[in-house]
């Protein structure tokens, strides 16, 4: 079990960061901060000695709120307008910020995982995986601006609404004072959801190492590097907002970024039968460049807890 949470309180325009006011001068909305919780349950099952499944579930909750101007005054975009370019807010009332929480179940994930070779001290595994459109792409809620419940963004969609390829790469090399490793994953899309647009492709490539202090205690360091494409097509009910709130607009979707991550992992014995593992690690970006103006990634944490049966 998994539990991580990512937090996005800075709004980027491609790689420059980017104030609450400059977006209103756009939109007439503007993202404030969003905060995801995630809770995985993973479960792995050897099929035979170099095969196995992985699958994997989890539920996600959104805690989103959104900047608009205090006295509700707006510039009307004029003709020729469009979701790009909209027309500025009248922000000399000040601005207010008003949040909404969203609970939802992400897509379920199953992987066929085999052992390539072994050399020496090192392993080469790979995977392939099936990501099934369990979770919702169509959720609603109550959106402040408007006043009423509307499609939710993309970006706080749990599911895809297509069956995805999940192709994952990993090399470990294992020495008595640590690890390293190397892994390539990626998420290949197959098709249209029934709202008519798709996810973009995306491509993670992380390295890392882990020390061993003490029999049972390591410390880690991560880093990942991330590329996730535009999407493709448009929900009609987001198209129609995408003229006051920049996360409807597909054009503002996708990029590139890297993260850093440190941890420690234990190992204690669970009542002397099971070879559990638990450890906690925290995330920051190196950089990102993002399509678009987007909420962009401030921190993120993560909590695991690993039992043998």
């Amino acid at each position: 079990m998994k539990v991580s949470s990512q937090y996005r309180k800075e709004i980027f325009e491609h790689a420059n960061k980017v104030t609450e006011v400059e977006v209103l001068q756009k939109y007439y909305s503007a993202p404030h901060a969003i905060n995801f919780d995630n809770i995985n349950l993973n479960a792995y099952y050897g099929i035979r000695q170099n095969f196995g499944l992985h699958f994997n579930l989890s539920t996600r909750s959104n805690n989103y709120s959104q900047s608009m101007m205090a006295n509700g005054q707006l510039i009307p975009a004029g003709a020729g307008s469009s979701p790009q370019n909209p027309g500025p807010c009248n922000c000399s009332g000040g601005i207010i910020q008003k949040e909404s929480h969203f609970n939802s179940l992400n897509d379920l994930r199953i992987f066929l995982n085999t052992l390539i070779k072994t050399l020496n001290y090192t392993s080469i595994n790979g995977s392939l995986g099936l990501r099934l459109p369990s979770g919702r792409f169509n959720s609603s809620g109550y959106n402040h601006y408007t006043g009423k419940s509307e499609i939710l963004p993309y970006m706080l969609q749990a599911g895809s609404g297509t069956f995805d390829l999940l192709p994952v790469f990993t090399i470990v090399r294992t020495k008595s004072l640590g690890v390293l490793g190397t892994q390539l994953s990626g998420e290949i899309r197959t098709g249209t959801n029934s709202r008519g647009y798709s996810l973009g492709n995306r491509a993670d490539i992380s390295a890392w190492g882990a020390y061993y202090f003490f029999n049972g205690c390591s410390a880690t360091a991560r880093v990942t590097m991330s590329h996730w494409g535009k999407i493709l097509g448009s929900d009609k009910a987001a198209s129609d907002l995408a003229l006051y709130d920049p996360m409807y607009n597909t054009a503002n979707t996708g990029g590139t970024s890297g993260t850093l991550h440190f941890g420690v992992n234990v190992a204690p014995q669970l009542f002397n039968r099971f070879k559990s593992t638990c450890g906690i690690e925290f995330g920051f970006p190196l950089f990102q460049r993002l399509n678009g103006i987007q909420p962009a990634l401030t921190s993120l944490a993560n909590v695991h807890f690993i039992f043998q049966i």
